[in-house]
């Protein structure tokens, strides 16, 4: 299990929370943003997971990742000074590329089960009419 803290909770970061939170194998351990009223924040506080306003407090030694999700350079330079040795931090960009690749697969898999609900229509349809034909 690796543990997760999320700098920024607006749009991207609020994304990256929904996407992580569907990985079995990363736990978030608590969202940051300056901004008490950001998406990600209350979404975090719905699920339980620890909220800061100030993101050093959110980081210590059991933090196995850290997605910068503010795209702020100096946020990024600073984390990358403050993190620990072991942890990885990923910047706001991959994160964005992250949330581009989940929201495609959404999109996918949507259009898959809207097909497969055209395909089970029809065949409910051709099946009928078959067992009305075979009646006769």
């Amino acid at each position: 299990m690796q543990n997760v803290v999320i700098v920024g909770a607006g749009k991207g970061g609020t994304a990256i929370l929904k996407l992580f939170q569907q990985v079995d194998m990363l736990n978030i351990n608590a969202v940051a943003d300056v901004d008490s009223q950001a998406p990600g924040l209350r979404m975090a506080e719905q699920q339980n997971i620890l909220t800061y306003n100030n993101y050093e407090h959110a980081i210590n030694d059991s933090v196995d990742i850290i997605v910068e999700a503010t795209g702020n350079q100096q946020v990024f330079d600073h984390l990358f000074n403050i993190k620990p040795v072991h942890c990885v931090l990923i910047p706001g960009t991959i994160a964005h590329v992250i949330y581009q690749l989940l929201d495609e697969k959404e999109s996918l898999v949507d259009q898959i089960k809207r097909d497969t609900s055209k395909r089970e229509l029809i065949l409910k349809h051709h099946s009928r009419r078959y067992d009305r034909h075979k009646q006769r």
